[in-house]
């Protein structure tokens, strides 16, 4: 198999043609870092590890924005990422921005915990409940909601 064509796309990305045919958008960190040029002779494996190597730049660029944007559970990161790439990539990519401290469950179930309870009134169950559907684990929602219970009376959150 041969690079037959490099075609500038939007921003930093260019359309790769593989034998005369579209084979994948490359961003152009990939492309430098792996010398790729038009008239390469490459093999499958080569062509698999570049579409592993713009998953993994791709996973990092949207846990980036995402995060940027607000903070999210670790398994809520994964889920949105794994709209995009493979579960594997997306793990990885979650423990990574987890390792960078871009991502901390205790952090963020604190920071839920207090607007659900506080700004929204909402009831410990239903906050707990709500904390669960982040996907935050039973141990820590526990933990945190146990922190409030002394500054949180139910009668004024009913009001």
């Amino acid at each position: 198999m041969k690079i037959t064509d490099i075609e500038k796309n939007k921003g930093t990305r260019y359309t790769i043609y593989v034998d005369e045919e579209y084979w994948y958008i490359l961003d152009i960190e990939v492309i430098s870092s792996n010398g790729l040029k038009v008239g390469m002779e490459c093999d499958e494996e080569f062509l698999q590890e570049l579409k592993r190597q713009a998953d993994v730049r791709k996973a990092r660029e949207r846990a980036l924005y995402l995060l940027s944007y607000r903070d999210h559970s670790k398994k809520e990161l994964i889920d949105k990422l794994c709209k995009s790439v493979d579960e594997d990539v997306a793990e990885k990519t979650a423990d990574r921005m987890e390792e960078l401290g871009f991502l901390d469950d205790e952090k963020y179930a604190d920071k839920l915990a207090r607007d659900l309870l506080e700004r929204k009134k909402l009831g410990e169950r239903r906050a707990g409940f709500e904390m669960r559907k982040k996907g935050l684990e039973k141990e820590l929602i526990e933990s945190v909601l146990e922190q409030y219970r002394d500054e949180i009376d139910p009668t004024e959150q009913i009001r």
